[in-house]
């Protein structure tokens, strides 16, 4: 595709979306929370979000599943008011969805398996109920502008106009730091595409490409995208140059997260050589009473 088409397309998804932004003041709620009490805290999504990123390698799904589940989950997050027992749910319901649009059919976990494998103590039932409520309060039809989509059209645009065609900007390292970021919700308080154009000139910062730098601040300049200062200090690194040390104020945990994800994937492969729950453990929930979330606006 030829840099105008590149820039016509940009500019229509940039004007597009902010249909699929969740509530900031949903989310600002969210991030005061306190641990423990009776609404969703940002260590209790963040957690949950962490669990998805490992249940996306798990099940082979693609990066593109991943972030649709945390945008999908974040915009229900934002405008429902759910208990933290019920979040389980909510959060595989949001994988399962993002998972039916990106992936082949051949390759969808059956919603049975992925209760099981993600140990969670709901039914089949419960989770295809969830996920018409999801639904329909997201007005969700088949696709929504993440900021993978950005991120894939400004490598698409750097790579493009740069002289040198031999500069390598890895996609693969920014959609893993993408990722990382959309384990904090923080990051989510930003415009995808202000988010995407961040890791874009860290990671070509990194790279210490000039040129393609060059063409970063031009499409900020297009887009006239202005930077939060956490989105700023982000790209700056405070101080530092690499793509992962800027991220580790905001992230700590991002240096680590492989522990974590091969720590949680070998429980998971016993889960599902071994089984979790019996027959007599599985419970059935009363959807009406299992739900037990208001509007955030009542």
């Amino acid at each position: 595709m030829d840099a105008f088409k590149l820039m016509k397309e940009l500019r229509l998804n940039y004007e597009q979306e902010v249909h699929y932004l969740p509530k900031k003041t949903g989310l600002s709620l969210i991030e005061s929370s306190v641990q423990g009490e009776s609404r969703i805290s940002a260590k209790c999504r963040d957690a949950k979000v962490e669990d998805l990123w490992s249940l996306t390698s798990f099940f082979g799904y693609s990066t593109q599943t991943f972030v649709l589940a945390v945008n999908l989950l974040d915009r229900f997050l934002a405008m429902m008011r759910i208990q933290p027992k019920h979040l389980s749910c909510v959060s595989l319901s949001c994988l399962h969805m993002a998972a039916k649009v990106t992936e082949e059919e051949c390759n969808l976990t059956p919603c049975d398996e992925l209760i099981r494998i993600g140990q969670c103590r709901f039914t089949v039932s419960d989770l295809e109920r969830m996920e018409k409520i999801v639904a329909d309060k997201l007005n969700f039809k088949s696709k929504a502008i993440t900021a993978l989509t950005f991120l894939h059209l400004y490598h698409q645009i750097a790579r493009s106009q740069a002289t040198d065609r031999n500069e390598t900007l890895s996609l693969e390292k920014l959609e893993a730091q993408l990722k990382a970021c959309l384990c904090r919700i923080t990051f989510s308080l930003a415009k995808p595409s202000v988010l995407a154009l961040a890791l874009l000139m860290q990671g070509i910062e990194a790279v210490h490409s000039e040129d393609m730098l060059e063409i970063a601040y031009h499409i900020q300049k297009h887009l006239k995208v202005t930077f939060p200062l956490f989105i700023q200090q982000l790209i700056e690194g405070r101080g530092t140059r690499t793509a992962l040390g800027s991220l580790r104020e905001y992230f700590p945990a991002l240096v680590i997260i492989p522990t974590i994800q091969g720590s949680f994937l070998c429980q998971l492969d016993w889960v599902s050589s071994e089984g979790f729950f019996s027959s007599e453990e599985e419970l059935t929930v009363d959807i009406e009473n299992y739900l037990g979330y208001n509007d955030l606006d009542d």
